[in-house]
């Protein structure tokens, strides 16, 4: 295989990695930050 097409699909193979890989963990990642950053309230707060 010709070199440049070689390291083409690796750079290709390894940018869609890298986006799968970051967009997996800002989807499952932020569910739990968002749960952990906002506890919920005390009940009875006589607000």
């Amino acid at each position: 295989m010709n070199l440049y097409l070689s390291g083409s699909l690796w750079g290709c193979a390894a940018a869609v990695t890298a986006g799968l890989v970051g967009y997996l963990l800002r989807e499952f990642g932020t569910a739990e930050r968002r749960r952990a950053a906002h506890p919920p309230a005390p009940s009875g707060s006589g607000c």
